[in-house]
Protein backbone atom coordinates (compact mmCIF):
# COMPACT_ATOMS: atom_id res chain seq x y z
CA UNK A 1 0.00 0.00 0.00
CA UNK A 2 1.17 3.30 -1.15
CA UNK A 3 0.89 6.21 0.52
CA UNK A 4 1.00 9.80 -1.10
CA UNK A 5 3.63 11.88 1.38
CA UNK A 6 4.77 14.99 -0.21
CA UNK A 7 1.83 18.12 -0.26
CA UNK A 8 1.59 18.33 -4.70
CA UNK A 9 1.18 14.12 -4.64
CA UNK A 10 -1.25 14.46 -2.05
CA UNK A 11 -2.92 17.58 -4.39
CA UNK A 12 -2.93 15.44 -7.33
CA UNK A 13 -4.87 12.71 -5.97
CA UNK A 14 -7.36 15.01 -4.17
CA UNK A 15 -7.75 16.25 -8.15
CA UNK A 16 -7.96 12.50 -9.51
CA UNK A 17 -10.32 11.85 -6.85
CA UNK A 18 -12.52 15.02 -7.61
CA UNK A 19 -12.21 14.42 -11.61
CA UNK A 20 -13.78 10.86 -10.78
CA UNK A 21 -16.34 12.05 -9.05
CA UNK A 22 -17.70 14.36 -11.63
CA UNK A 23 -17.67 12.25 -14.62
CA UNK A 24 -19.84 9.92 -12.26
CA UNK A 25 -22.23 12.87 -11.52
CA UNK A 26 -22.39 13.35 -15.35
CA UNK A 27 -22.93 9.90 -16.14
CA UNK A 28 -25.08 9.09 -13.35
CA UNK A 29 -27.54 12.11 -14.02
CA UNK A 30 -27.59 12.04 -18.05
CA UNK A 31 -26.79 15.27 -17.92
CA UNK A 32 -23.15 14.68 -20.05
CA UNK A 33 -23.27 16.45 -23.25
CA UNK A 34 -21.31 15.23 -26.04
CA UNK A 35 -20.16 17.02 -28.92
CA UNK A 36 -23.22 17.28 -31.00
CA UNK A 37 -25.74 17.92 -28.31
CA UNK A 38 -23.47 21.16 -27.00
CA UNK A 39 -23.45 22.46 -30.71
CA UNK A 40 -27.30 22.33 -31.15
CA UNK A 41 -27.81 23.83 -27.58
CA UNK A 42 -24.93 26.66 -28.58
CA UNK A 43 -27.21 27.18 -31.71
CA UNK A 44 -30.50 27.11 -29.64
CA UNK A 45 -28.73 29.97 -27.36
CA UNK A 46 -28.44 31.86 -30.09
CA UNK A 47 -30.67 34.87 -30.89
CA UNK A 48 -32.70 34.53 -34.50
CA UNK A 49 -31.14 36.78 -37.19
CA UNK A 50 -31.72 40.59 -36.32
CA UNK A 51 -31.91 42.02 -32.68
CA UNK A 52 -34.53 40.88 -30.88
CA UNK A 53 -35.17 42.69 -27.36
CA UNK A 54 -35.99 39.82 -24.54
CA UNK A 55 -36.47 42.50 -21.80
CA UNK A 56 -35.08 46.24 -20.18
CA UNK A 57 -33.32 46.54 -17.00
CA UNK A 58 -32.12 49.62 -15.42
CA UNK A 59 -30.97 47.14 -12.00
CA UNK A 60 -28.56 44.99 -11.42
CA UNK A 61 -30.92 42.48 -9.71
CA UNK A 62 -33.46 42.94 -13.45
CA UNK A 63 -30.66 42.14 -15.38
CA UNK A 64 -30.00 38.99 -13.76
CA UNK A 65 -33.22 38.41 -13.37
CA UNK A 66 -33.80 38.89 -17.06
CA UNK A 67 -30.14 35.83 -17.89
CA UNK A 68 -32.50 33.70 -15.17
CA UNK A 69 -35.63 34.40 -17.65
CA UNK A 70 -33.73 33.24 -20.73
CA UNK A 71 -31.89 30.32 -19.20
CA UNK A 72 -35.57 29.35 -18.47
CA UNK A 73 -36.84 30.11 -21.55
CA UNK A 74 -34.09 27.73 -23.28
CA UNK A 75 -35.09 25.10 -20.99
CA UNK A 76 -31.86 24.46 -19.56
CA UNK A 77 -30.56 23.55 -16.37
CA UNK A 78 -28.27 25.86 -14.07
CA UNK A 79 -25.78 23.08 -14.60
CA UNK A 80 -25.76 22.34 -18.49
CA UNK A 81 -25.47 26.35 -18.48
CA UNK A 82 -22.12 25.69 -16.32
CA UNK A 83 -20.74 23.08 -18.86
CA UNK A 84 -21.63 25.26 -21.94
CA UNK A 85 -20.55 28.39 -20.60
CA UNK A 86 -17.00 27.01 -19.43
CA UNK A 87 -18.07 28.14 -15.49
CA UNK A 88 -17.37 25.55 -12.16
CA UNK A 89 -20.36 23.80 -11.81
CA UNK A 90 -23.00 25.26 -9.92
CA UNK A 91 -21.93 29.16 -10.65
CA UNK A 92 -25.42 29.73 -12.05
CA UNK A 93 -27.20 29.10 -8.70
CA UNK A 94 -24.92 31.32 -6.99
CA UNK A 95 -25.18 33.76 -9.16
CA UNK A 96 -28.61 33.80 -9.65
CA UNK A 97 -29.39 33.83 -6.41
CA UNK A 98 -27.03 36.99 -5.45
CA UNK A 99 -24.79 38.06 -2.83
CA UNK A 100 -28.00 38.46 -0.31
CA UNK A 101 -28.73 35.22 -0.57
CA UNK A 102 -25.38 33.91 -0.09
CA UNK A 103 -24.54 33.94 -3.76
CA UNK A 104 -22.29 35.56 -5.99
CA UNK A 105 -22.37 38.63 -8.26
CA UNK A 106 -20.92 38.82 -11.92
CA UNK A 107 -17.34 40.16 -12.50
CA UNK A 108 -15.82 40.97 -15.40
CA UNK A 109 -14.86 36.93 -16.83
CA UNK A 110 -18.06 35.39 -15.33
CA UNK A 111 -19.82 38.55 -17.31
CA UNK A 112 -18.64 36.92 -20.52
CA UNK A 113 -18.89 33.67 -19.75
CA UNK A 114 -22.53 33.82 -18.33
CA UNK A 115 -23.78 35.87 -21.53
CA UNK A 116 -21.97 33.57 -24.16
CA UNK A 117 -23.16 30.63 -22.60
CA UNK A 118 -27.25 31.99 -22.89
CA UNK A 119 -26.78 33.32 -25.91
CA UNK A 120 -26.75 37.00 -24.80
CA UNK A 121 -25.11 40.28 -25.23
CA UNK A 122 -25.63 43.74 -23.57
CA UNK A 123 -26.30 46.94 -25.19
CA UNK A 124 -26.34 49.80 -23.71
CA UNK A 125 -29.12 52.66 -25.06
CA UNK A 126 -29.81 56.06 -23.90
CA UNK A 127 -33.06 56.56 -22.56
CA UNK A 128 -32.60 60.40 -21.75
CA UNK A 129 -29.85 62.72 -22.04
CA UNK A 130 -27.49 62.72 -18.78
CA UNK A 131 -27.57 66.41 -16.93
CA UNK A 132 -24.00 67.75 -17.90
CA UNK A 133 -21.45 67.15 -14.77
CA UNK A 134 -21.26 70.08 -12.04
CA UNK A 135 -17.64 71.28 -12.33
CA UNK A 136 -17.67 72.20 -8.82
CA UNK A 137 -18.13 68.28 -7.62
CA UNK A 138 -15.22 67.17 -10.27
CA UNK A 139 -12.93 69.43 -10.71
CA UNK A 140 -9.95 69.26 -8.33
CA UNK A 141 -8.86 72.78 -9.01
CA UNK A 142 -11.57 74.36 -7.25
CA UNK A 143 -10.57 72.79 -4.06
CA UNK A 144 -8.28 75.30 -1.90
CA UNK A 145 -4.86 73.78 -1.19
CA UNK A 146 -2.67 74.92 1.64
CA UNK A 147 0.12 76.40 1.00
CA UNK A 148 3.80 75.58 2.10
Amino acid sequence: MTRATTPAEKREKRARKDRERKRRYWQNHKVKLNEKRLAARREKALPPPGPQVLGTASTYDELVGLLAARRRALGERQLAIDYISGMQDGYTGKLEIGRERGGRTMGRITTALWLAGLGVQLQVVEVAKAAPPNPAKTSRSSRARPQK
